[in-house]
């Protein structure tokens, strides 16, 4: 991913949740609760992999890569296995 696809993923995420904050808390359903974190998940985890990639830190970098494509993949689907993978992948001492 590039820097400039990596700034476009996180204005499009930001604008998502933005438009979901414009509700408030009492009238998003479950279902846009549980989108909006996820949203916010996967942002933090695009923030992390920016400030790796500044700090040219390939272990980071890496770690944060892992993040998102397991909050894309299994995020919203599978939150539980979405856990379970991570903390697997953890033991590989990222």
């Amino acid at each position: 991913m590039t820097d400039e696809e990596l700034e476009t993923l996180l204005t499009e995420m930001s604008e998502q949740i933005s438009q979901l904050s414009a509700k408030t808390e009492k009238t998003l359903s479950r279902q846009e609760g549980k989108k909006k974190v996820i949203l916010q998940l996967k942002c933090e985890a695009l923030e992390k992999l920016k400030k790796a990639r500044e700090k040219h830190n390939l272990n980071q970098e890496v770690r944060a890569s892992m993040d998102y494509v397991l909050l894309c993949e299994y995020g919203e689907k599978h939150p539980l296995l979405m856990n379970y993978m991570k903390s697997q992948m953890g033991l590989w001492g990222f």
